[in-house]
C-alpha cells in the first residue's frame, strides 16, 4: 500500500498524461483500486491465489470485477462462461459499457514470424465485429494469448481516444511490433535453445505448452527446469506439460521463502505425468545440469515462477 501511494504521488508530481496500473492480487481490495480510471481492462482469468481470491472461477472473477467503476468502460478478455457472467452482471449494475473479446472484437492469427525456434511473434487480424475493415498487426511477442492481450490493448487505446487522448494508428503499430516482455517465452540462449517463461498457473502453463509445441516437436532432448511457490496448485499447473519433456529438473529459488519444497515438486511431477525429476540445489545449478543434458541441439524450458526466472538470469552462452 505504501509503495502504491508513493507511485501515485510520483505520477502526480511528474504530471503524467496516462498511468497504466496493474492490480497486485485480485482487484476489489487492491491498493490500486482507489483510482478513478478512464478505462478498465480484465485479461484472462485462471485459478490463482485461491486462498485469497476464492476456490472457484466465479469467486475469482468477482474479485477481479471489483475494478469496474460506475459508467467507466470495461474491456474483458475472460473466456469462461462463469467469469463472463460475473463480469457482465457487475458491469450492468454499475452501468459500465462492456466490450468483450469474442463478442465485440476478435483476433485471428495469420502467420508466425520467423523460424519456429526464434519464437518471434506473429501477425494477426483484428476484427471489431462492427462492419469496419479488418486491421492486420505484426506482434513481436509469441503466442495466441499475446495476440489476444494485444487486442485488449488496441481497444483500450480506442477508448482513450474517445476521451480526448491522441494516440496515432502508427503508434499502435510500432508499439505492438516492438514490444518485448522479459520472462515471457524469452529466449536466453541458442545452443541449446533455452527459453524462460514465468508461467505460474494453469492458464499460463497451457499457453506456454501451446506456443512451444512447434519447438518441442522439432528438437530433442527436451528438458524442463521447474520451481514454484508453495501456495500454487502445482499439480494442476504442471499437467498441461505432460508428454512435452524427456527430462525434468526441480529446484527451489533462494530469494523468496514461498518456494515449494522439493518433495512437493517431486510429487506434483508424478501426479502430472511428467518424467521422474532430478534435483538441483539452486536455479543456476538446475539450468547448468539441464544444459548438459540437452546438448547443443536440444531445448531447455525454465518455468513455474517469476522468482525462478529472476534467479536463472538473463542471456547467457551462445545467445
Amino acid at each position: 500500500e505504501v509503495m502504491t501511494a508513493l507511485a501515485f504521488v510520483h505520477f502526480a508530481e511528474e504530471r503524467v498524461d496516462v498511468a497504466v496500473l496493474e492490480t497486485g492480487i485480485g482487484g476489489r481490495l487492491d491498493a490500486t483500486n482507489v483510482c478513478h480510471p478512464l478505462v478498465t481492462i480484465i485479461t484472462s482469468i485462471s485459478f490463482d491465489h485461491i486462498k485469497l481470491l476464492g476456490p472457484t472461477i466465479s469467486r475469482i472473477a468477482a474479485e477481479k470485477a471489483g475494478i469496474i467503476k460506475r459508467r467507466c468502460p470495461i474491456i474483458s478478455g475472460a473466456k469462461q462462461p462463469a467469469a463472463r457472467r460475473v463480469i457482465a452482471e457487475t458491469a450492468a449494475r454499475r452501468r459500465a459499457p462492456l466490450l468483450e473479446l469474442g463478442r465485440d472484437f476478435t483476433v485471428r492469427l495469420v502467420e508466425p514470424l520467423g523460424r519456429s525456434d526464434r519464437l518471434a511473434g506473429a501477425e494477426f487480424e483484428f476484427d471489431r465485429r462492427d462492419g469496419t475493415p479488418l486491421r492486420r498487426y505484426a506482434l513481436r511477442l509469441a503466442g495466441r494469448h499475446q495476440a489476444e492481450n494485444a487486442a485488449l490493448a488496441i481497444v483500450g487505446c480506442e477508448q482513450l481516444r474517445s476521451r480526448g487522448i491522441r494516440i496515432a494508428d502508427d503508434a499502435i503499430d510500432r508499439g505492438l511490433a516492438r514490444a518485448t516482455l522479459a520472462a515471457r517465452i524469452q529466449t536466453i540462449a541458442r545452443r541449446p535453445l533455452i527459453i524462460v517463461d514465468a508461467a505460474h498457473n494453469v492458464a499460463s502453463m497451457t499457453a506456454l505448452a501451446t506456443t512451444l509445441r512447434p519447438v518441442l516437436t522439432s528438437r530433442t532432448p527436451r528438458v524442463l527446469v521447474v520451481a514454484a511457490s508453495g501456495d500454487k496448485q502445482i499439480e494442476a499447473m504442471l499437467r498441461p506439460l505432460a508428454g512435452c519433456f524427456d527430462h525434468v529438473f526441480i529446484t527451489r529459488y533462494l530469494e523468496n521463502p514461498r518456494s515449494a519444497p522439493l518433495e512437493r515438486l517431486r510429487a506434483a511431477c508424478t501426479a502430472a505425468g511428467l518424467p521422474a525429476p532430478r534435483e538441483a540445489a539452486t536455479p543456476r545449478e538446475a539450468l547448468a545440469k539441464a544444459r548438459s543434458v540437452a546438448g547443443a541441439g536440444g531445448v531447455v524450458v525454465v518455468a513455474g515462477s517469476f522468482f525462478l526466472a529472476a534467479e536463472v538470469g538473463g542471456p547467457q552462452g551462445d545467445s
